[in-house]
């Protein structure tokens, strides 16, 4: 995210979903009723779809705590714990 801020929207058909970026850190993330961490996590299960990115004028508050790279380790991890 290289210090940026940003609200991302994804869509995978009928499914829904955002990742609210401030500063170059993932803040909090929704996924149709999921929010947080857990919501990252879906969102990185989505194997097609699509994603704008823009500007986000106000931010939710932060649930998201983890790095950036600690989040996208986990869902590989969890990824490829589901494919076996």
């Amino acid at each position: 995210a290289g210090g940026k801020s940003a609200r991302v929207d994804f869509t995978n058909g009928a499914d829904k979903g955002a990742l609210y970026v401030r500063e170059g850190e993932i803040i909090e993330a929704e996924s149709g009723d999921v929010r947080g961490d857990e919501a990252f996590y879906k969102l990185m299960t989505w194997k097609e779809g699509t994603f704008s990115a823009g500007a986000c004028e106000q931010y939710p508050a932060r649930s998201i705590e983890l790095s950036v790279m600690s989040l996208l380790m986990e869902a590989a991890r969890r990824n490829d714990e589901s494919a076996t």
